[in-house]
């Protein structure tokens, strides 16, 4: 009997120990999945915290007069994540609406107090401590030093563009209108041609002293105002430097000091080609100059409707610098013509002056007419002047000569041989002479009869022309005799070569070589 009641008290604790390890079982697992989902939510929360903390970054400047496009910013980020480092690892920034941005919209950061660099051009995979080598020529190099942070949606930098760069800037003159620079040349015991450097710091390291530096933006005329800049490492001792220039394939040099030059300075050379040969006509140096950005022009890209700018370059949109539209080029070189008239009328010259070279006819039988009448004109054939490009005329004839710039020329020649004579002979007329006011315009000249038909003959096409329409009657510098000279209607087309010189005033619209 106690043997039966032992047997079944045994199988009940048998049948009852699964159920106690199932129900241990589950509490346990219970456990574990309340710790998973406890995990998740805190990871959560601090993922959302971050992502609430993350801000893009957004850099002002000052310093620029312009926009730069691509920059570099490196950020050394001490509190940050890797998704936050790689975010902005090699990312460049673009100039937009007034500030720069990065060009991927989700590098972002939570680091607000990170220190932050920036460099142009964009280099990228550099630190802040990193460093390359760069040869000449060199271009602008900047680097930015923060002066304010904002800290809202954003974290929003003010930083100071400087240059690391010494800046020498070449303006030549020269006496002859049509001369041009081929060539031009630096070589100097202080000039450096390669140099170690670190764009976030503005630092160099020149590799050696002594070398030659050319010019990139020669083959083009010499007397147009063009500058030429050189962008030079900096250096604390003065050093002689030999400029070289080749001048329609002959060959100039001068010797001159140039002073110990500091990062952002400019020194500033103005040359004179004269009779003598090369001189250095005046010089000075600004400690801190302007920084302003400009694009490079490519070789061969000038088209007819491009700008002619107040320094001698070329722009595809008109702006304020612009002084000329082009209406000839074969791509680096050719004319253009003023985009509105000089200021007042003037007489073809006070004195006796000539070139030496007259045209007796416009188009071989006629001294005046109107060009390309229409029918409802009723012009007799007689007074009928056909003006079209490529038409051949002969060598006596105005309508053949379209080289103004060589007239122009002849004509200041024998201009400056009296002029100051005649000055102290007190006998200069009160009226504008038209050679004056090609002296104030580098580049300029007076368009012969010619240039300025072709002008009129387009607007007949209906081609639009981006410069002030010229109205009433216009100088030009194709002569008719020692005393008379041809001037045209630029609203009706006629022309006539029996003016005097000295007395009649009209009109005048340069034109200018590029």
């Amino acid at each position: 009997m106690t043997i039966t009641v032992v047997c079944r008290k045994s199988k009940i604790a048998w049948l009852f120990l699964p159920c106690v390890l199932l129900l241990a079982s589950c509490g346990k697992r219970q456990v574990t999945k309340s710790a998973t989902v406890e995990a998740q939510q805190t990871a959560g929360k601090i993922r959302q915290g971050w992502a609430t903390a993350c801000r893009p970054l957004t850099i002002t400047s000052e310093g620029m007069e312009t926009g730069l496009p691509d920059i570099g910013v490196y950020m050394h980020l001490a509190d940050a994540t890797d998704t936050e480092r790689n975010a902005f690892y090699g990312v460049p920034f673009i100039y937009d609406n007034g500030r720069y941005v990065a060009q991927k919209h989700h590098t972002v950061t939570a680091d607000t107090l990170a220190a932050i660099y920036a460099c142009f051009p964009y280099r990228q995979g550099l630190a802040a401590d990193d460093s390359l080598v760069l040869a000449a020529p060199f271009g602008e190099n900047l680097y930015a030093v923060e002066t304010a942070r904002h800290i809202g949606k954003e974290i929003s930098v003010e930083m100071d563009w400087r240059s690391s760069m010494v800046l020498l800037c070449i303006g030549c003159e020269s006496d002859r209108l049509q001369e041009r620079l081929d060539e031009l040349t630096l070589t100097g015991e202080n000039l450096c041609g390669q140099a170690v450097y670190q764009p976030y710091l503005g630092k160099w390291r020149p590799v050696g002293k002594g070398g030659t530096l050319n010019a990139t933006d020669a083959d083009c005329l010499l007397n147009n105002g063009r500058k030429h800049d050189f962008y030079l490492v900096p250096t604390d001792t003065e050093g002689a430097v030999t400029i070289a220039a080749t001048i329609d394939g002959h060959p100039y040099a001068v010797r001159t000091t140039l002073p110990p030059m500091q990062a952002g300075s400019l020194v500033r050379l103005n040359l004179r080609k004269g009779k003598e040969g090369l001189a250095v006509n005046g010089s000075w140096v600004e400690t801190r100059r302007k920084l302003r950005y400009q694009p490079v022009q490519r070789v061969d890209s000038v088209e007819v409707g491009h700008y002619l700018q107040k320094d001698g370059g070329i722009c595809p949109q008109r702006d304020s610098n612009s002084i000329a539209m082009v209406v000839e080029t074969d791509g680096r070189h050719g004319k253009a013509v003023a985009l509105r008239d000089s200021e007042g009328r003037y007489c073809y010259s006070g004195k006796v002056l000539t070139s030496g070279k007259t045209f007796q006819t416009i188009d071989g039988k006629r001294k005046e007419g109107v060009v390309n009448p229409r029918q409802t004109d009723e012009i007799i054939d007689e007074n009928k002047l056909i003006f079209t490009s490529g038409m051949p005329y002969g060598e006596q004839c105005a309508f053949s000569y379209a080289d103004g710039a060589d007239l122009t020329q002849r004509l200041i020649d024998k201009y400056r041989q009296t002029e100051h004579a005649y000055r102290r002979n007190g006998r200069l007329l009160a009226r504008k002479e038209m050679l004056a006011e090609v002296e104030q315009h580098p580049g300029s000249y007076v368009p012969s009869l010619a240039e300025l038909a072709q002008l009129y003959h387009h607007r007949q096409l209906g081609e639009t022309v981006g410069c002030e329409p010229m109205r009433g009657e216009y100088l030009t510098v194709s002569e008719s005799s020692d005393k008379t000279f041809y001037l045209i209607d630029m609203e009706n087309g006629i022309v006539t070569g029996t003016l005097s010189k000295q007395y009649a005033s009209l009109r005048l619209r340069l034109f200018y070589l590029f």
